[in-house]
């Protein structure tokens, strides 16, 4: 049985690729066209490796927000 996630990924809030800091939240957004999932890693989320997935924006385009 799939998992499934209460609530799915949203795309970022802010334009631009990359690392996008903005007011209360950074925004990520990557180019992984062959990509089946993408996530958010790091110390802010003790290393968690599916913490903060990305939603799939079409076109290869990944990208979410987490809360700073």
């Amino acid at each position: 049985m799939a998992r499934t996630r209460k609530n799915p990924p949203q795309p970022a809030s802010a334009s631009g690729m990359g690392a996008i800091v903005g007011d209360g939240c950074v925004s990520f957004r990557v180019w992984a066209p062959h990509a089946s999932r993408v996530y958010v890693v790091g110390d802010f989320n003790k290393w968690g490796k599916t913490a903060h997935p990305l939603a799939n924006e079409g076109n290869g385009i990944w990208s979410t927000d987490v809360a700073s």
